[in-house]
């Protein structure tokens, strides 16, 4: 024993206290004696402090009073008290004998069967924190002694309850934990002594046991019954506990379950005996019982509840120094509502929260008021933006464009044609259209008529169709001329907007208001868990509300570009369509089926300049794999909703556009399409990547609750069903009163009059600073490549099917990022069970494709737990195997996608006829294919895979990476000249060749007449980014060199026939030229068409390369107007757009401060001449074209007079 003198240090206690953690924290050798340490510090005259250190393997809690109550009675007789008769210790090996005894009685054997049968089917384990490891031996320790209102409230309490303290304490920490994680089955881990025999209760040793108790805390299950249930289920383990708990766990990882099925530790030591060293009182102190893989609660006290301290012990990877002290805070003041509560209280209804919490959460929260106006409906903002900018480009696709004059103006005469059709205010009208110009201006349109649009998907399956119609009441759908054949038969008036549109006339007068801020704007359906989708009315104000607040939060200005690519019927393409109309911005509108290929809208964004654009976070995932995403520099904010975003997602996100450099901003949007899109945002910033993204917090004139089952406040850090309240709730679900009233609910934090809340269904909880995280789902709903599903809607379309009688949809995360539907059915008795792929067509007749299950599984029975309920956890996962051996991949593509389909849907056969969507893929796993091919030299379209399913026929359309996959031989340089044209060559050329036949005839007239603008080139394009003129001249300089057509000159006369030569090295002329920032549109478009009239006749000399010059028109701090005029000799039209997005992608490229690496090409212009040529000299393709024209007879225009006074045509000119 150390002794240890502090009396002369200032802090004697500190001192001491200090020694005996830094003898906690050393090491411990297991095989060196001893195992314990004792030391004795002397504080004073008449105060010293007993340390007692030992490891567990020698004594537990138990014994260590049994050693140090024999210290004390020794001390005590060796300075003269009289002895304390205490028992002898019992040698080890008699206990050993007893455990022996007991492990082949038939005890043993009841013991086992009781744990077995009591955790047959375990629970989750409520936890306040994710679950960890032991790998951090340290501990967070908090303590604190009952205040005497407490002490007496627990002894009332058990006096009235006719049991112990350490019972209402338990029962108050189940209440605890059941309020703090919403768990109704709750499993405490429960240490007890082990100790039945005499021996071992008079024996200093490591006996002690540590079992769970399970207790349930049913909704309205009160106080008392609570308490009962604990009295109850303790005494049954207590007849039990000489089973071990390891075996326990051990059974439950045999069973493959979760190894640690409890929450936290509830250690109750109650002693009476006070332990005196001689004439001097003592008091324990425990400083620690070892780590602790969570949490533990200790209550140590003497059993008649007069003294009781309470620990809280913590795993510090878990916890932080701050969250444990939360935790106190929060228990003691729940404990003692406890104590002091009725017994018929229901247990739910005990607030959580100290004082000041609930002003802050409803208050302090939500202080989102803004003073938007909220008095018109969204299309008369519109009205409003567009007699302000009538000439700024509204929306455009890929070649064509409207202004908002024209916008405006096609709306305004389709509406007035609903109206003639007998569209009144708040009238549903369907819109049955693919992603076009003609969309836009029927969505406006039926605003603008008073209408609310409710966007039909023209992939539906005929029977969904047929239910949206029917339920939304559908008289009249906007659609287009190739799809309106497939509304025949659903007795609604389909009028095909793009014929229709031209044929109508400008109304006479301004139509008259029939909408308003209360009335709805728009219908859109969600899966619904009866079966069949709901519709959701959302009003103008609610949506015009969430634009506002995106305008004020995000700035979008008449130079950014937003692109709109969510399919219409998700409530994302809301603020797509109308957030950029609504401020003077551009609309750009992918094409239809450009929103699943990331390469497509890389492309798309860098050339279009677009500023803006949402992605759900698996697309997100696929668009920052795609090489090309590094070209898009112009862009400014990402947002991303429909699913939870990912810290992984977040790094790579930074990681392809660092901050500091690109500057681009991701923004965490979340909210439900009941409440007008987006309720709440959160910036996102590089340390996010760290943990989980938080949702952030409320959007203007919107509150968030996170409420209890019970409908109470949930503290700081503590889950509970989100609620949303504000202007943002839609008005309800469309024939569906019912539902409506159950998620759309009063809401008794307003003072608003009839202020409703709507429930989501999702969980979550505040972080400290007030930010929200999202945390799941309380039902059965889920979230998928961003869609929005209920199971329930799936199973219900299974069970109609006439063979089944049982069905259950789950999802299976086959590996990270690769989360699948599965279905699990039971066939009828005596009925033949349905194949998967029956089953699989059954459904995809019924729903749409992303709700059709990846994998169908045919079981005898589904999986019950103990109290009859479906046990979803004994689910067997799928079992990815073949279709049957089938027949083997013989060509070499087949060979290549063969074992790229393997690996990607990790599958180990694949058949040839195969569907590549009815073995589990979809639009993402199409993505990661086309990724894995192209690291192998080949790619494919995206659309080849859905137009070409099977992976006989997909391997069909692979092709090299680089090219068409047509195989041409290439010729040498100056291999196609005669040898006595290579000697006279100048010195220093590249290569030489011939002209083709079209060069030829090109020159030739171009020359004959050099006055004419034939065969000038002139292309004008409005780049979206800064100019920096050593930028563009670099990219210029780079694509030259890259493309040796582009260094070529021409010589017709000094050789045996004309040649290009092609020169190592060219100046390319840029010229930047008059600056046009003060132009409006149509001054714009009149200068540049008067600048295209004259360049079309700039002269070029052939032999004077490059045959091609550039000019740059400034248009403003961020953009330019860059312009080319080239000899058609050197460009045909496919090259010159090639050529122009390969010195945008270069320019972008370089502003970014980057490198950008490019093949060189496959071929060269003189491999094309050599095929020409070979083509030409092939008897079999003259005889070939000779026979098609063989009689034919030219069909020439008539020839009309020239006008009066007009020189005559001369016959060369006609000719």
């Amino acid at each position: 024993m150390d002794v240890v003198d502090v009396s002369a240090e200032a802090d004697p206690r500190q001192s001491a206290e200090s020694w005996m953690r830094a003898d906690l924290s050393r090491p411990v050798d297991l095989t060196r004696a001893p195992l314990f340490h004792h030391a004795f510090f002397q504080a004073g005259p008449e105060r010293g402090f007993f340390y007692v250190r030992y490891h567990h393997i020698l004594m537990d809690g138990f014994g260590q009073t049994l050693h140090w109550r024999r210290v004390a009675q020794r001390y005590s007789a060796l300075v003269g008290h009289p002895p304390e008769e205490l028992p002898a210790f019992a040698p080890l090996s008699a206990l050993l004998e007893e455990e022996a005894s007991y492990l082949s009685s038939p005890q043993a054997g009841r013991d086992r069967s009781y744990w077995q049968d009591a955790f047959a089917s375990p629970p989750e384990p409520g936890r306040l924190t994710t679950p960890a490891t032991l790998a951090s031996r340290g501990l967070l320790r908090r303590t604190a002694h009952l205040s005497p209102g407490t002490l007496e409230a627990l002894r009332t309490a058990a006096s009235r309850e006719q049991t112990r303290w350490s019972v209402i304490a338990i029962a108050a920490t189940a209440a605890w934990m059941h309020r703090m994680t919403g768990a109704e089955d709750v499993v405490l881990a429960l240490p007890v002594t082990g100790r039945l025999t005499a021996a071992s209760r008079v024996t200093p040793c490591m006996l002690a046991n540590e079992l769970p108790l399970r207790l349930t805390v049913p909704a309205g299950s009160s106080l008392q019954a609570l308490v009962k249930q604990v009295s109850s289920q303790v005494g049954r383990l207590l007849m039990h506990q000489r089973y071990r708990g390891e075996d326990l766990q051990h059974a439950l990882r045999l069973k493959g379950q979760e190894a640690s099925a409890t929450g936290p530790v509830v250690n109750v030591v109650s002693f009476d005996h006070a332990v005196r060293f001689g004439a001097h009182a003592t008091t324990a102190h425990y400083l620690s019982s070892g780590p602790v893989k969570d949490l533990l609660l200790g209550f140590y006290g003497r059993t008649d509840g007069s003294d009781v301290q309470l620990y809280l012990d913590a795993n510090p990877e878990l916890y932080s120094a701050d969250d444990i002290a939360g935790h106190q805070r929060r228990f003691l003041g729940f404990l003692e509502r406890f104590a002091l509560a009725e017994p018929s209280q229901p247990v739910d209804r005990l607030d959580l929260l100290l004082d000041g919490e609930r002003q802050h959460l409803v208050e302090g929260l939500n202080a989102t008021k803004r003073p938007h106006d909220l008095t018109r409906p969204l299309h008369e903002l519109i009205d409003a933006q567009a007699r302000g900018t009538p000439d700024a480009v509204a929306a455009a696709v890929a070649g064509s464009a409207l202004t908002y004059r024209e916008l405006n103006a096609r709306a305004d005469r389709l509406a007035a044609h609903l109206r003639e059709r007998g569209v009144t205010g708040g009238q549903h009208v369907g819109v049955f259209e693919e992603r076009s110009l003609e969309l836009v201006v029927g969505l406006l349109a039926i605003l603008k008529a008073g209408g609310a649009y409710v966007p039909l998907d023209p992939e539906l399956p005929r029977a969904r169709l047929e239910f949206q119609v029917k339920d939304a009441g559908l008289r009249v759908v906007l659609t287009r001329s190739t799809l309106a054949a497939r509304l025949d038969g659903l007795h609604v008036a389909a009028l095909a907007v793009d014929t229709l549109l031209p044929t109508l006339p400008t109304p006479s007068a301004p139509l008259a208001r029939t909408a308003g801020p209360e009335d709805t704007a728009y219908v859109i359906y969600t899966s619904g868990s009866t079966g069949q989708p709901k519709g959701v009315a959302v009003p103008h104000r609610g949506v015009v509300n969430r634009l506002l607040w995106m305008q004020d939060t995000y700035r979008l200005g008449p130079d950014d570009t937003v692109l709109q690519k969510t399919p219409f019927t998700f409530d994302v393409s809301v603020w797509e369509f109308f957030w950029p109309l609504l401020v003077g911005s551009r609309l750009f509108l992918a094409a239809p089926g450009g929103h699943k290929d990331p390469r497509y809208l890389a492309r798309t964004i860098r050339d279009e300049a677009v500023t803006t654009l949402h992605f759900v976070p698996p697309m997100l995932d696929l668009f920052l794999a795609e090489p090309e995403a590094t070209t898009v520099t112009g862009l400014r904010q990402v947002m991303c909703s429909g699913e939870a975003l990912k810290p992984e997602t977040v790094r790579a996100f930074f990681d392809t556009f660092p901050r500091e450099r690109c500057g681009i901003g991701l923004h965490n949007l979340y909210g439900p399409t009941e409440a007008s899109i987006d309720v709440t945002a959160w910036a996102c910033a590089p340390e996010d990547a760290t943990g989980p993204i938080p949702i952030g917090r409320p959007v203007d004139n919107t509150a968030i609750y996170l409420l209890d089952r019970s409908g109470q406040l949930t503290p700081p850090g503590v889950p509970g069903e989100l609620y949303i309240g504000g202007v943002q709730v839609a008005r309800g679900y469309v024939n569906r009163p019912e539902l409506t009233r159950e998620r759309f609910v009063p809401d008794p934090f307003s003072s608003e009059p009839g202020a409703r809340m709507y429930r989501t269904g999702d969980l979550a909880r505040h972080r400290p600073d007030g930010a929200i995280e999202y945390l799941g789902r309380l039902d059965f709903q889920v979230k998928l490549r961003g869609f929005r599903i209920e199971l329930g809607e799936i199973e219900s379309v299974l069970l109609a099917h006439p063979a089944l009688e049982g069905a259950i949809v789950t999802t299976w995360e086959r590996t990270r990022g690769d989360r699948r539907l599965v279905a699990h059915v039971v066939a009828k008795p005596g009925v033949h069970a349905p194949t998967p792929r029956e089953l699989t067509d059954f459904v995809a007749q019924r729903l749409p494709e992303y709700m059709v299950p990846a994998h169908l599984l045919v079981l005898d029975a589904l999986p019950l737990s103990s109290n009859g309920k479906i046990d979803r956890r004994a689910l067997p996962a799928p079992v990815l195997e073949s279709s049957g051996p089938g027949e083997a991949p013989s060509t070499p593509h087949e060979v290549q996608l063969h074992a790229v389909w393997k690996a990607v849907l990790g599958r180990e056969h694949v058949g040839l006829d195969d569907s590549f969507f009815a073995l589990g893929g979809d639009s993402m796993l199409s993505i990661r294919v086309r990724a894995a091919l192209e690291k192998e030299g080949l790619t494919f379209h995206v659309q080849d895979l859905f137009r070409h399913p099977t992976l006989r026929e997909l391997a069909k359309q692979l092709h090299p990476l680089d090219g068409t996959g047509h195989r041409r031989e290439h010729a040498a340089p100056f291999s196609l000249l005669r040898e006595a044209d290579r000697v006279r060559l100048p010195a220093g050329l590249e290569d030489a060749y011939p002209l083709s036949a079209m060069q030829a005839g090109m020159l030739f007239h171009a020359e004959f007449d050099d006055a004419t603008a034939v065969y000038r080139v002139v292309t004008s394009l409005h780049v979206g980014a800064r100019f920096d003129e050593a930028a563009l001249r670099g990219a210029l300089t780079d694509t030259f060199r890259r493309h040796p057509a582009l260094r070529s000159s021409f010589d017709l006369s000094t050789y045996s026939e004309p040649l290009q030569l092609v020169h190592p090295e060219v100046v390319v002329p840029l010229r930047v030229a008059e600056d046009w920032s003060a132009l409006d549109a149509e001054g714009l478009r009149t200068t540049l068409q008067a600048w295209i009239d004259r360049e079309k006749f700039r002269r070029f000399d052939p032999a004077s390369p490059p045959l091609l010059a550039f000019t740059v028109h400034p248009r403003g701090v961020n953009g330019f107007q860059l312009s080319v005029v080239e000899h058609h000799v050197v460009l045909d039209g496919w090259s010159d757009g090639a050529m122009l997005e390969e010195i945008i992608t270069r320019y972008r490229t370089r502003l970014a401060g980057e490198e950008l690496w490019l093949p060189a090409v496959a071929s060269r212009y003189r491999d094309f001449v050599a095929e020409e040529r070979r083509t030409v000299a092939n008897s079999e393709s003259r005889r070939f074209w000779t026979d098609l024209l063989q009689g034919v007879e030219p069909c020439l225009l008539p020839r009309l007079p020239p006008p009066p006074g007009a020189a005559p045509w001369s016959r060369s000119v006609q000719k």
